[in-house]
């Protein structure tokens, strides 16, 4: 008698056990699901794609500085030509 109560003992203990991993599991699970959801709405972006347009705005400001210099040249040319 006294196996069959130790047995049926650890058995219930057993499926305690197990339905408190399942339910940290679970957990786990769903608090995964909410901090995806609150980051997607933060609009992060990811690095690489932060860095490739941070080097598409380095290189447009380069290309900007370099046409703002030959607009200029070309203002000073016109000035000169039509006084």
């Amino acid at each position: 008698m006294k196996k069959n109560l130790l047995s049926d003992f650890t058995t219930v203990a057993g499926g305690i056990l197990k339905s408190f991993e399942g339910a940290k599991d679970y957990s786990k699970i769903k608090l995964k699901e909410k901090i995806l959801v609150i980051l997607e709405d933060l609009d992060f972006i990811r690095k690489d794609d932060f860095e490739e347009m941070k080097a598409i705005l380095i290189k447009s400001r380069a290309e900007i500085k370099k046409l703002e210099r030959k607009v200029a040249n070309i203002e000073k040319k016109y000035i000169k030509t039509n006084k």
